[in-house]
Order: C-alpha cells, then sequence, then structure tokens
C-alpha cells in the first residue's frame, strides 16, 4: 500500500483527487485543501513520516519541495487545461497575459502554437518574489487580467488585476497519480532518515532577527515569508538601533501583532542590530464571524472582482472616487443597496491609503451582540484602542440604539477617529428606511465622514460580461467544473436583467448556473429559469402582480416608490436609486408625457 498526502491547492482539485482515488485500489490517500503558507501550515499538523509521497499542483509543489522530507510529485498543466483557461480569459474581453513557472509557460507556448494568430502574452516566472514584480509589470503595460495558478491568482488582486486559475483537469491527476507510484517503487522508505519536520510555527516562541550594519542577515530563526516581511519593516531601522536608540517597533503577521524590542552587539569589531519579537498578540480567529481581521487583500477576491472588471462609466467614477478618498484621513461611509460589494469599495480605499499594509478589522453589526459589543468596547486590548488601523463598522443599520450610542460616544471620548482610519458601511433597506436613514446621517454629522454611494449593477450593465467570466471562473474552482463562458443570448438576458440584489444575485445566479450546467456553455434556455425563479423570488418593495409586468414597467414602479418615500426628495431618490439626478429627471419627465 503507498500512502500518498495530497494538497490541493483550491476545492475543486480535492474533489477530483478524492474521485481519482476510487480508481487506485492500491493506494492510500489522504487530501487537504490550501495553497503556499496554508499548505505549509497544513503539513506542520501531520505526521509526515507516515506517507510515502505528496502531490501537489504549481507554486505549492515548488514551496512543498522545499518544505518536506518526502519527494513531491507535480501535477502537471495539460493543454486541455491551458484550453479551458484561455478560452475563458477570451470570453471576458479584456487584454491578458498569461504568467507562470516553468512548467505553465510550456504548456502554454504549446497551446499558443495551435494559435498562430492570437497575441497573448506569456511570461516566466522563477519564484514568489519575482511574480510580484512580474505583475507590477503588467499592470503598467496596461493589462488588467492574468492567467495562472494559485500564486498568480491570489497575488493578482493585490496588485488591482483579475485572475483566473487554471485548473486541472482528471487526466492531470491522474498521471500525477501514477507517476508517484511509480516514484515509491523505486525510492525506499528507510531513506527518509531523519524524520523530523521543524516547526516554525510554536506558540509562545520568540523569533529573532540580527542584522549586520550593511543590513545583511546574520542570524534569523524564522520561516522565510515571516523574515521577508520583518526584514521589510525592521532594516530602515539599522542606523537608530546602532546609534543607542532602543525603541518598540510593531509588526503585523498574518492575524498577530508582535512587538519588537531592539539592543545592539558588537562581535570582533562587527556592529549588529538585534531585533527580538516577544509573545504575540493573537488578533481575532476565523471563527469570530463579529470581528474580522485581514490583511490587504485578504479573503476579498469574489467582491474585489466588482472594482477590476470595470467597463462602465458608472464603474470609473467609483474608482475615481475610490481613490480621492484613499488620499484623505477622514472616516468613510459607504450606504447603498443589498448586494454591492461594500466590504471590496472600502478595503479597496484602505488598502490604497497610508495604512494600507495594517490590517483591517471588520466588524459586523449583523452579527453583534449587546455581550459581544460591550467585550469590544470596554477591554483595553481591543483593536479600536490601538493605533494605525483600518477599522470597518459594517450593517450598522442593524445595531441596537444603546450600542449605536455607546459606539459613537466611545469614538468620540477615546478619540478613535484620529488614531485609526475608520469605515462604516450601511445597507438601505425598504423595511426601516426612516431608522437607516437617521443612522448614517448621525455618522455623517458626528464624525464628519466622507461618504460614497456604489453605483447598482444595473447601471453597470456594460460589465456584466467581464463579472460573468469571473465568476464562472471561480465557480469552476470551487465545483470542479469546467464550463468556458455563455452564448450570446444568454450574456444579453443577463444584461437585461434588473439586479435587485446587485452583485451578491449575479454571482448566486452564476453558481447556480454552473452547477447544473451539462456542457461547457452556458446557453438562454439553461440560464432563464433560473433568473426568472429569482425574479419571482427576491423583486423589493414592488406589489407582488408586479412581477408580471413588463421590466419597464417595473423600474417605473420601482421608481415612483422610492420618490415617495423620500418624500418627493428627487436629490434623495437618485442616490438610493444609485442612478444621477439628471436621470432621475429624464425619467420623471418621460413618465409625465407618457
Amino acid at each position: 500500500m503507498i500512502h500518498i498526502l495530497a494538497i490541493a491547492p483550491y476545492e475543486g482539485l480535492k474533489n477530483i483527487f478524492e474521485t481519482s482515488r476510487a480508481s487506485h485500489p492500491d493506494i492510500s490517500m489522504t487530501v487537504h485543501v490550501g495553497d503556499l503558507n496554508a499548505a505549509i501550515e497544513l503539513v506542520q499538523q501531520t505526521d509526515i513520516l507516515s506517507y510515502d509521497v505528496a502531490i501537489s499542483r504549481g507554486g505549492t509543489a515548488e514551496l512543498l519541495k522545499q518544505a518536506l522530507e518526502i519527494p513531491v510529485v507535480e501535477v502537471s498543466f495539460s493543454v486541455f487545461d491551458m484550453l479551458r483557461a484561455t478560452q475563458l480569459a477570451a470570453g471576458s474581453h479584456q487584454r491578458y497575459a498569461i504568467v507562470g513557472f516553468s512548467a505553465m509557460t510550456a504548456c502554454a507556448h504549446s497551446v499558443l502554437t495551435l494559435q498562430p494568430d492570437s497575441q497573448v502574452t506569456v511570461r516566466e516566472i522563477h519564484s514568489q518574489e519575482e511574480a510580484g514584480d512580474c505583475l507590477q509589470a503588467l499592470k503598467n503595460e496596461g493589462y488588467s487580467l492574468v492567467v495562472g495558478d494559485t500564486v498568480i491568482a491570489r497575488l493578482a488582486q493585490a496588485y488591482g488585476m483579475s485572475s483566473i486559475l487554471v485548473t486541472s483537469g482528471r487526466e492531470s491527476v491522474e498521471t500525477a497519480i501514477d507517476n508517484a507510484c511509480e516514484l515509491c517503487r523505486i525510492i525506499q522508505k528507510q531513506t527518509l532518515t531523519s524524520g523530523i519536520f521543524t516547526r516554525l510555527w510554536e506558540m509562545n516562541r520568540q523569533y529573532a532577527l540580527v542584522l549586520s550594519q550593511q543590513g545583511d542577515t546574520a542570524y534569523c530563526n524564522m520561516p522565510a515569508d515571516m523574515q521577508q516581511l520583518f526584514y521589510k519593516k525592521l532594516s530602515p531601522e539599522i542606523p537608530a538601533v546602532l546609534e543607542g536608540g532602543s525603541p518598540i517597533i510593531s509588526v503585523h503577521y498574518g492575524r498577530q501583532q508582535y512587538a519588537i524590542r531592539t539592543s545592539s552587539l558588537s562581535v570582533q569589531d562587527q556592529r549588529y542590530a538585534v531585533f527580538c519579537a516577544q509573545p504575540p498578540v493573537v488578533l481575532p480567529d476565523d471563527n469570530d464571524a463579529f470581528i474580522r481581521c485581514y490583511d490587504r487583500g485578504q479573503e476579498l477576491a469574489p467582491d474585489y472582482n466588482t472594482l477590476t472588471s470595470i467597463q462602465s462609466a458608472a464603474g470609473k467614477e467609483l474608482l475615481k472616487s475610490i481613490d480621492a478618498m484613499a488620499l484623505q484621513q477622514l472616516p468613510v461611509l459607504v450606504r447603498g443597496e443589498q448586494g454591492l460589494a461594500k466590504r471590496a469599495v472600502i478595503a479597496a480605499i484602505h488598502n490604497a491609503s497610508s495604512l494600507g499594509d495594517s490590517p483591517l478589522f471588520v466588524i459586523d453589526a449583523k452579527k453583534g451582540t449587546a455581550k459581544k459589543w460591550k467585550a469590544l468596547l470596554d477591554n483595553c486590548d481591543s483593536p479600536i484602542y490601538h493605533e494605525n488601523y483600518g477599522i470597518c463598522f459594517r450593517n450598522i443599520q442593524c445595531m441596537q440604539e444603546d450600542s449605536f450610542g455607546e459606539l459613537l460616544q466611545c469614538i468620540l471620548t477615546a478619540n478613535i477617529h484620529r488614531r485609526n482610519r475608520l469605515y462604516f458601511s450601511c445597507t438601505i433597506t425598504s423595511d426601516y428606511p426612516d431608522e437607516t436613514n437617521r443612522r448614517w446621517e448621525e455618522v455623517i454629522d458626528r464624525l464628519g465622514c466622507l461618504t460614497l454611494m456604489p453605483p447598482p449593477l444595473r447601471s453597470r450593465t456594460e460589465d456584466i460580461p467581464s463579472l460573468a467570466t469571473l465568476y464562472v471562473s471561480e465557480m469552476n474552482v470551487l465545483l470542479g467544473k469546467q464550463v468556458v463562458g455563455f452564448e450570446e443570448k444568454a450574456l444579453a438576458a443577463m444584461q437585461h436583467y434588473p439586479w435587485y440584489r446587485n452583485f451578491a444575485q449575479l454571482r448566486q445566479v452564476i453558481r447556480e448556473a454552473v452547477a447544473t450546467a451539462d456542457g461547457f456553455i452556458i446557453t438562454v434556455q439553461h440560464l432563464q429559469p433560473i433568473l426568472d425563479q429569482h425574479m419571482r423570488d427576491g423583486m423589493p418593495a414592488v406589489a407582488p402582480e408586479s412581477v408580471s409586468l413588463p421590466l419597464e414597467d417595473v423600474i417605473k414602479n420601482h421608481i415612483l416608490s422610492v420618490l415617495e418615500k423620500e418624500d418627493g426628495n428627487q436629490t434623495r431618490a437618485a442616490q438610493v436609486l444609485g442612478i444621477s439626478r439628471g436621470t432621475l429627471w429624464r425619467r420623471l419627465s418621460e413618465y409625465e408625457s407618457a
């Protein structure tokens, strides 16, 4: 029996691994999902010596080869894998490049020889560090979409680019399993004599980084990625440390905050700056739905697509507003309809701000209780009482009155809005319009917030083809499917749909369409029943009988309903509807003359 540890960089590949396992009765396979550093953490918690071989893919496989004491077999990229990805990229109507390690670029060149008229750019990288420089260069050259493995897909959003992941089909996985079995028959298990996998991530361990006067590393006991971050933050402090200063420096790594104590050391006439990391403050864990902590771009990929796939004028105006607000220090209130990816807008402002390298804490009022709010406001170790963080209070329309008042008073009394960059999001709802309006108006008045109202999807119909393509790519990864796009009539149907729940509803429709698709192309015959069901299930603030009305009549009724709720105030009504006041005026003039 051959024991295999499979590390799938994405969920869909795990499903293919498990399906392929059934056809190999002579193997035992354990499958985990994780890429790059997450994969390292997974294997650190595993008895590696109980396995004969590991299988992974792309950059994750390269990293595992350096970290593991057992052989690592790579799932290679097949021509079919690359063809599926390039078909998706071509359907996005964006200028794109293929970026990856040598295995991927070799496959890409093979595919492109079959397409002599293709103008696709292929860039080969040799390390994760080189990937960042490559993506920045491509962005400077005008590229907005990249095709690559999990390394590239993860980094792309940090550089403001869209990405399509090259997924592996079953034929590639089967080949990798066969190669692993053959390798294990050649290599004897007893060659793994060391049997010890060094744990670099121990709780309460004190890390140290010693740098020479010239900035060379003399000693380090940190993992490579942690060392890279600490070096970037600490090396500029070498002169101050060697001059006798002993500042305490704060460094954020993952969901931990390290206090770094400094000192100097002289050895044989050579002076060194010594940085010792004290046991870290543990930031909120993944299971806390009330408060989450995000590093730059982390876990926001699905929503981030709404800001990287923009062809519409409304979308471009939104990006201009984001860039302008990133230059300011004032709090920001983002308000609008349900499903507008307001959290992604806030993350984009934060990432582009002067505090972009600091964590962004997202506190979700929808998940809050009186007890949780009290713990947040009364605990002196709470993130809100630190400095130079981004702190987002999400769904403030859901807060209880007492908690809302205590929060505002706490912010003003402790000057939290002066020491951190604060963000608020508020969903406009027809259920409690007066309470919602009062809530965001009070935040603006008392804290002097800048305000931003993202346009609804129905005013960004030019963006739907690109967004739909990226959502298909996302669902292919999640569901292990190989859908490559839509027929034109299906795209037209989506562009004429009202999308009352905006991007969240578009993603849900694509999820259902991809999950139930029985071919590579989504047709209008397959898509229309899904759209019809969503229309029946989710139209807001519209009488039930209007569902059977023509779309233009539904829009008219909705506009007049919002105008009535705003007491005839066209400016406020236009803001709620996500359109300009001029557009609203023209609509009303048409209705009066009809």
